[in-house]
């Protein structure tokens, strides 16, 4: 049995980052990042943090092949392999790993294997995320058992992503306080893959967010050039303290 511990911190962090989705995310988009910390429009117009509009000369990043895995069956479809280091005040890694389709009982499955702090569980899942089995440290369960098990890790594989997939560029330019600037783009790898990885800094002043001081989120987007993915996610309140980080480690394409 996966120890108590891990378990615990696994509830928290589901807790912790579900808030966080809620209180800043919007259901995450393609966008264009602009000059001056301003964002393309539908209209074709730039929105800075100020509410004004103007002309549009060049674009500095456009993330037309955005893509983030919000749930398992987009996770299986895009990464083949992900390891990720993800901090809360206590710091954990997660390995996700796809191991191909097996039938089970007659019903064909996706075998993933994933692991906290290196402490694995295999899960084969059917269509519609139904668990048909678990392994875990050498014990097979089926039915109820296995769908117990396995639905709480399956949440856990998606759930960084699914949190930065709810930060709108587009809602973050077009309120007052907050300011968002393309800060670097360069060459870079992420594991076997290489592109070019840019990373934004937004800047959340009160009263737009309900902490008393600043939170800066920093970002890093890596272009794979079949797809954009984010690669490392930094929440820092304004005294410093860190109070969210994952940075992807390890990540193959399927």
């Amino acid at each position: 049995m996966m120890q108590k511990k891990n378990l615990c911190v696994l509830a928290v962090l589901a807790m912790a980052l579900t808030l966080a989705f809620f209180a800043w995310g919007c259901g995450g988009d393609s966008g264009t990042i602009l000059p001056g910390g301003g964002a393309e429009s539908d209209t074709g117009e730039e929105n800075g943090a100020s509410g004004e509009t103007g002309a549009i000369e060049e674009a500095l990043l456009e993330l037309d092949n955005w893509s983030l895995p919000t749930s398992v069956a987009e996770l299986i479809a895009t990464f083949s392999e992900y390891k990720l280091r993800m901090n809360m005040g206590l710091e954990q890694i997660f390995h996700y790993r796809y191991l191909g389709s097996e039938p089970i009982e007659g019903v064909e499955t996706e075998k993933i294997a994933f692991s906290v702090d290196g402490e694995e569980i295999t899960i084969w899942v059917a269509a519609d995320d139904m668990v048909k089995q678990v392994e875990q440290e050498g014990e097979i369960y089926t039915g109820e058992m296995a769908e117990t098990k396995g639905a709480t890790f399956l949440g856990f594989m998606v759930m960084p992503f699914a949190m930065a997939e709810g930060y709108n560029i587009h809602e973050y330019v077009s309120t007052p306080g907050l300011s968002v600037q393309l800060k670097d783009s360069s060459p870079g790898r992420v594991g076997d893959l290489s592109g070019t990885v840019h990373t934004i800094e937004i800047k959340i002043e009160p009263p737009a967010n309900t902490a008393p001081t600043e939170i800066t989120y920093i970002c890093r987007i890596a272009d794979l050039g079949a797809v954009q993915t984010m690669l490392s996610l930094s929440v820092t309140s304004g005294d410093g303290t860190v109070d969210f980080a994952f940075e992807i480690e390890e990540l193959k394409l399927h």
